[in-house]
């Protein structure tokens, strides 16, 4: 139990040495940037190596990979597993080589984190090291590392050189390989060889070694013939006894550009009427915004986008005010922005594509609004007005903005609706589909350019429905003779208090059977009343399809859907015994087959009247024969 718990104490105080804070998402962070990257070292054996990587970001993660080939074959030990670290620690049969981990917070993001290693055993073919700093954004690997093992090396020297910076085009670079000597490490500064190497492509097995480059600075800008990246890496020797040691830092990615003035304004075009006014304001960014200094401003003139070089005396600032005159003409006006460095840099964008705003003079006097259309609420059904009234207007055309889409609707000729849509008054019939929607007015002054008035919205209020009528039925079958008095009855019913009106029509075929998705023809019967009640045509033979519609009026309540009630009937050829005046009542009658009660009370009568005269005939008889007797 108690190793078990040493065990996981080891993974509480090492492995969470790896990674420095939390994972963000990936919208949140930004690609780690090396600042030093692990030294290629020669060290003693015995000694403490010290491997050390710094970057800057958010939510850094270091991971560290040892390579070796001291098994037979070659061996990778990830430190940042705790079976990693056992394993490589495991070479050293003694025990005693072991590994640990520091953290160092340089500030502004930065942190330098190492790998120490106390005890280092001799490596006959050395050892190769991976470092990978990673955050939520994504990863950046290290140049690969080879450290030498010497009994009779020196005490490592802690060296660094800048892994990846960007720098302005002919600034001033000078790139310092930093070698700090342990205190009582038996050399001095004065035993240290510097190197310098320039790569193409950023491959160390690319470099070419810079003639006469021997000291701890290099003036990198001399060999950048241009904007682009340059790599460039050090090799350094430590002369110790009879022996040069060998150290290497990882490539340096240096970055040159020509900054730029971004430039924009807060008009891409403006129209001008006489005696208006309008403001033209840059706004000027500087890419990358670590370049800017002293911004200075002067304003230029054009009559085409191709020659706006015409220079604006006294135009000096972000602000250039304009007004409009008699003048019928179009120009074009455009800011050159220096800047100018502490470092006595200047540039402009004077040579850069440039923004411009093209200015329409129209020499006219300007549409001037003196009353603009107001919000207004209306019930369903009425009629409102909206009204504009400007001083040097000439033509007016009336708009709708369906905000729910985003779109502006010219309005058309549709007299139910719109009236006076090309003058100061649009007068709208406040349907409820209208509700919310927006209109505006565009008001020309003679020329095509036009100034819009305010928008005001409508609202309808749309009343709630009446009551749906409440139908006892909503079909009968009705079976008659021809001649027959038939009467279609609807009962329906209502609580709002609302009256009940009624429609009747004749149909083609059984809508019922047409369905929802069926067509059929239904026609209004003209001479039907507005009752409950109709007496269909019974002069006929065959089947007849009726409906009645029901609607609900009530004071104050909107239209509702109205209710409906079919009726089939079946008009059959006229049987014996049947005459006028008998009345087949479909409200009586029911369902289906109600009509057919009036031929079986006729045969049940008959029956009836036979059963009778033949039983009095036997009693007549029966009577005579028994007064015989007497």
């Amino acid at each position: 139990m108690k190793k078990i718990t040493a065990v996981f104490i080891s993974l509480l105080l090492i492995l969470p040495a790896l990674s420095v804070g939390s994972f963000a998402s990936a919208a949140d962070a930004e690609l780690p940037r090396l600042i030093y990257e692990p030294v290629a070292a020669t060290v003693r054996t015995g000694d403490r190596v010290v491997l050390s990587a710094a970057a800057q970001g958010k939510d850094l993660r270091f991971s560290w990979v040892l390579r070796t080939n001291e098994i037979g074959a070659s061996k990778s030990y990830e430190l940042s597993k705790l079976s990693g670290i056992e394993e490589f620690q495991n070479l050293d049969t003694t025990g005693k080589m072991k590994v640990s981990f520091k953290n160092e917070k340089l500030g502004d993001d930065q942190v330098k984190y190492s790998v120490i290693i106390d005890n280092m055993i001799y490596l006959k073919n050395n050892m190769a090291v991976f470092c990978t700093v990673s955050n939520a954004a994504g990863s950046k690997e290290c140049d690969p590392a080879l450290i030498r093992i010497s009994d009779t090396a020196p005490a490592q020297a802690d060296i660094s050189l800048i892994a990846e910076f960007s720098v302005r085009h002919n600034k001033l670079v000078k790139l310092f390989c930093e070698v700090l000597v342990p205190k009582d490490a038996g050399y001095t500064d004065n035993d240290v060889e510097y190197y310098w190497f320039q790569t193409p492509d950023g491959d160390k097995a690319t470099g070419t070694l810079l003639p006469y480059e021997t000291d701890p600075v290099l003036m990198a800008d001399g060999y950048a013939t241009g904007t682009g990246t340059f790599y460039y890496y050090c090799q350094v020797f430590i002369n110790y006894g009879a022996y040069s040691y060998y150290y290497e830092t990882g490539v340096t990615e240096m970055t040159v550009y020509d900054p730029k003035n971004v430039i924009e304004f807060n008009h891409s075009e403006i129209v001008l009427h006489n005696g208006m006014t309008q403001n033209i304001i840059v706004t000027a960014k500087v890419d990358p915004e670590k370049d800017k200094g002293e911004l200075s401003y002067q304003w230029y003139a054009g009559d085409s986008p191709d020659s706006i070089n015409e220079k604006i005396t006294g135009e000096t600032s972000s602000l250039l005010t304009l007004t409009g005159g008699k003048n019928k003409i179009t120009r074009y006006y455009t800011c050159v922005v220096n800047n100018h460095t502490s470092d006595e840099f200047d540039f402009d964008n004077l040579y850069d594509e440039k923004p411009y705003v093209k200015v329409t003079f129209t020499g006219e006097d300007p549409v001037v609004i003196k009353e603009q259309p107001k919000d207004v609420e209306a019930e369903a059904g009425e009629t409102v007005n909206f009204s504009v009234k400007a001083d040097n207007a000439k033509s007016y055309r009336w708009y709708m903005f369906d905000k729910d889409k985003g779109e502006v609707v010219p309005l058309g000729d549709d007299p139910d609706v719109y009236s006076g849509i090309d003058t100061d008054t649009l007068t709208v019939k406040a349907l409820p589909e209208l509700d919310g929607k927006i209109f505006f007015c565009n008001i020309a002054n003679g020329s095509d350019i036009y100034d819009s008035s305010a928008l005001a919205m409508l609202t309808v209020h749309v009343p709630e429905p009446a009551e749906y009528p409440k139908l006892e039925s909503r079909r009968e079958e009705i079976v008659a003779h021809v001649g027959d008095d038939v009467k279609l009855t609807v009962k329906a019913s209502v609580s709002d208090g609302g009256t009940l009106h009624y429609k009747w029509y004749t149909v083609d075929v059984d809508p019922e059977k047409a369905g929802l998705s069926g067509t059929y023809e239904s026609t209004e019967i003209a001479d039907a009343p507005d009752s409950p009640e109709y007496k269909p045509d019974n002069s006929k033979e065959g089947v007849f399809y009726y409906i009645c519609t029901v609607e609900n009026i009530a004071e104050g309540k909107g239209e509702q859907e109205k209710a409906m009630k079919i009726f089939a009937v079946s008009f059959t050829p006229a049987g014996p015994g049947t005459g006028d005046g008998d009345t087949n009542d479909a409200e009586t009658t029911g369902g289906d087959g109600g009509g057919s009660n009036s031929v079986l009370l006729n045969i049940l009568t008959i029956v009836i009247g036979v059963l009778a005269l033949a039983l009095a005939g036997v009693g007549i008889y029966v009577l005579a024969k028994n007064r015989k007797k007497k």
